[in-house]
């Protein structure tokens, strides 16, 4: 199957159950939330050679059991769970099928325990665009989707079992540790006044020359895998617009709605902290590419603003709210993947396991 009209199945889909999610009984929400959760794991699961970077995954997996491991590969978790999978006799096909329902179950088991509306917190994982970059950062994936099932921890304040979980996923990617600012941002307030300041400082600071060596010269100490990076990192041609559209309406709604979000979910205050840190990120890889994966750490705060976000309107506006949504973000990630954003499109299926 070589077609866009899979992806209009999974849209189509999730709006409906998006726009009737408070009519259906609390007994079948589960089932749904299951339902759903089959679905965009098939989709991902079955997919093949769609999506950016998975043909160089196929070839560390085809190659894993010859492969010894040293600092300028894969990291040692990822790179053993391949060989794992090849002295099973499992094809690709089926560890990307594994990884697919580890990676949206870890995500949809985040959203239950920080206890957003789900359905809604699905609908928004999909057409924000996170579900698609799943597609490609195969590694960062598992890990991010680790993060995101533990973020309850945090406002638990069990902050030693957090930092476990985090250096443990750091065998399946050495980014994951950009995860621990959430540990910092869950101490302190960062209002929105503070931001705007943060935001100016941060345009000016990119103005300096400086700043270009040193971003370059920190690949002299960074392990010898991620010196591919050197020749990509300084982003002539900028983020492209469509990138920063969405998350600058959603700035500019939590700017002037801050103190009503905040009342609305008392942990809003701490995802609008990872917001920031999210928008900060896209600001930065304006100048700076590598910024922008290291940004979706924390662009899961899209998905858990956005439902506090719809409350700030009265029950008889929400359902027209609801169906202005599903049009802007369903037309907002069919245009990306039109463009080419996350290389899914044409999507092509393979069932031989």
């Amino acid at each position: 199957m070589n077609v866009l009209g899979v992806y209009i199945f999974l849209f189509a889909l999730i709006s409906i159950f998006y726009l009737i999610r408070k009519s259906i009984p609390i007994k079948f929400q589960n089932l749904i939330v299951f339902f759903l959760f089959l679905v965009i794991s098939l989709i991902e699961g079955f997919r093949y050679r769609v999506g950016t970077d998975t043909a160089m995954y196929e070839t560390i997996y085809n190659n894993s059991l010859h492969t010894i491991y040293s600092d300028d590969f894969v990291e040692i978790g990822y790179l053993y769970s391949n060989k794992l999978f090849m002295m099973l006799g499992l094809s690709f096909q089926v560890f990307l099928l594994v990884t697919a329902l580890f990676i949206n179950y870890n995500f949809i088991r985040g959203f239950i325990k920080l206890q957003t509306d789900v359905i809604a917190s699905i609908f928004f994982y999909i057409t924000s665009g996170i579900y698609f970059s799943t597609y490609n950062t195969l590694r960062q994936a598992i890990a991010t989707s680790i993060i995101v099932s533990c973020l309850n921890l945090i406002i638990e304040k069990k902050y030693i079992k957090f930092f476990l979980i985090v250096c443990l996923s750091f065998l399946i990617h050495r980014s994951v540790f950009v995860a621990l600012l959430i540990m910092l941002v869950s101490q302190i307030t960062i209002r929105p006044v503070i931001f705007m300041y943060l935001i100016t400082g941060i345009f000016v600071i990119l103005k300096l020359p400086i700043i270009d060596n040193l971003i370059m010269g920190s690949f002299n100490y960074l392990p010898v895998k991620y010196s591919m990076y050197a020749d990509q990192i300084l982003n002539d041609e900028g983020v492209k617009l469509v990138n920063l559209i969405l998350p600058t309406i959603i700035l500019l709604i939590v700017i002037f709605f801050y103190e009503k979000l905040v009342k609305i979910n008392i942990n809003n205050k701490l995802f609008i902290n990872f917001f920031f840190l999210f928008y900060l990120c896209l600001i930065i890889s304006t100048k700076f590419l590598l910024f922008y994966r290291i940004s979706s750490y924390f662009e899961i705060a899209l998905v858990l603003i956005l439902p506090s976000i719809i409350l700030l309107f009265n029950s008889r506006d929400r359902i027209v709210i609801d169906v202005i949504l599903v049009f802007v973000f369903v037309t907002y990630i069919t245009g990306k993947i039109l463009l080419g954003h996350y290389g899914v499109f044409p999507y092509q299926s393979n069932f031989s396991l």
